[in-house]
């Protein structure tokens, strides 16, 4: 499922020293490697995998622990060899880290590891990493990475006599410990390690997707009502969008509010301009001359993710980076939104109301030289206060079931089903349904 991902931070229109952001980047991966998912493998017959949700207090110690265990093992000099059975990932407990599908380029992870170059030329692009902690007296802690083009898993290890490893890996051992202790885990499947126990024993899926078990007790809403920003009706609060629209500016005292078709447009000469329509979007330009030059894309990304931290604090979301591009040395990023885990999934009529081109999703971000010169982002608000009305009694293969009911039994391979909130009109409430995905189709199905 996918899930939002967390942000790391830093805000302002002009970035800090350059030299220390490249430094913090080159050392911290954790925003290349930020997972879209993080799970926990047990070796129990009543539950195979947990997904940990980011809302959850293990969260971020979790994927700490587990990112400073793979930049140990990811060198040349730590390959053992390609995995020959996959059987051998489900011997032993592990947590397992879901990357974006973008994919990552080894070069990229070279680079943010700072490692000679091609060291990791086996792998071609990332996708999955696996580690499976160490018991006590184990010199080695095994990791595993995915191939995104050839799905061959690569097996490295972890000196787990190196006293920092040891520390993290006996955390490790600590929290999926706890999770497999609690009897309130929502329950998944894996494709990969059941891939033709499903409907009519067929294989529908591809990859390692993880499918949710029908759970108790586990409620949601069942609509979601979103709110424009800073708009009554058709009013727009203009001192209500310069109290936003300021942290965009060094010296925000000399904005003033010009009235355009439709909104409200900020300009600072020679800095840059925020315009604020009445369908609830923001866009950010900054005034720059300066021919571009190449961004390293980790570098990139860490500054994307600081200009967001402002933002996100004063109209908060969720999100995760869903794909990026890199366009005459020019790096743009597109981020989804959701609530509670589950991701919006905006319809055709939606994404031609906002003049968005498929598939990118409500938060964009052009970053030029270390620094975001373009900034556009779908500002919605949920209201916290609505309790959650709904337990969810559905399951995966239902999903499946209506799948199969509309393409077919000989359809392209699904290649991630999870639950999303659906968007269709921009100012209706959204629904929470099944989405199931494959290849370049998108399928929603509501629940039952």
């Amino acid at each position: 499922m996918k899930g939002i991902q967390a942000v790391t931070f830093f805000y302002n229109v002009i970035p800090p020293n350059n030299a220390i952001l490249k430094q913090t980047a080159l050392k911290d991966m954790g925003n290349l490697l930020s997972p879209e998912q993080l799970s926990v493998f047990f070796v129990k017959e009543d539950v195979e995998y947990t997904v940990i949700r980011r809302g959850a207090s293990s969260y971020n110690p979790v994927k700490e622990d587990v990112l400073e265990i793979i930049k140990d093992a990811l060198d040349e000099n730590n390959y053992i060899g390609e995995l020959a059975d996959v059987g051998i990932l489900w011997e032993r407990q592990h947590i397992m880290i879901r990357l974006p599908p973008l994919p990552y380029d080894h070069r990229e992870i070279e680079d943010n590891l700072n490692l000679n170059r091609n060291s990791l030329d086996m792998v071609s692009e990332f996708e999955t990493l696996i580690v499976a902690p160490a018991t006590t007296n184990e010199s080695v802690i095994n990791v595993y990475v995915e191939d995104y083009e050839s799905k061959v898993y690569h097996h490295f290890t972890a000196d787990n006599s190196n006293t920092e490893v040891e520390y993290h890996n006996g955390l490790l051992n600590y929290f999926v410990g706890e999770l497999a202790n609690n009897e309130n885990v929502t329950k998944y499947i894996s494709t990969l390690k059941n891939s033709r126990s499903f409907r009519n024993d067929v294989t529908y899926f591809e990859g390692n997707v993880l499918l949710p078990m029908q759970s108790q007790g586990v409620r949601y809403h069942s609509s979601l009502f979103m709110e424009k920003p800073f708009i009554q009706g058709d009013i727009m609060d203009s001192e209500a969008v310069i109290n936003y629209v300021g942290h965009f500016f060094d010296n925000p005292d000399v904005l003033n509010a010009i009235e355009i078709e439709n909104g409200l447009l900020f300009r600072v000469p020679n800095v840059g301009s925020v315009r604020y329509d009445n369908k609830g979007l923001v866009f950010y330009k900054k005034t720059t001359s300066d021919k571009p030059k190449y961004t390293n894309l980790a570098v990139a990304l860490s500054a994307a993710y600081s200009f967001l931290e402002e933002d996100i604090s004063l109209v908060p979301t969720e999100l995760h980076l869903r794909e990026y591009e890199i366009v005459n040395d020019q790096v743009n990023f597109y981020f989804d939104i959701g609530y509670n885990d589950f991701p919006f999934v905006m319809s055709e009529g939606i994404m031609k109301e906002y003049k968005l081109s498929k598939p990118y999703p409500p938060i964009f971000i052009k970053v030029m030289d270390d620094e975001v010169i373009e900034y556009k982002r779908i500002l919605r608000t949920v209201d916290e206060s609505i309790p959650q009305d709904k337990i969810l009694e559905s399951s995966y293969l239902d999903a499946l079931d209506m799948y199969v009911e509309e393409v077919g039994s000989k359809g392209q391979a699904i290649t991630d089903t999870y639950l999303g909130y659906k968007w269709d009109v921009i100012d209706e409430p959204i629904e929470l349904e099944w989405v199931v995905e494959s290849n370049s189709s998108t399928y929603c199905f509501g629940l039952k």
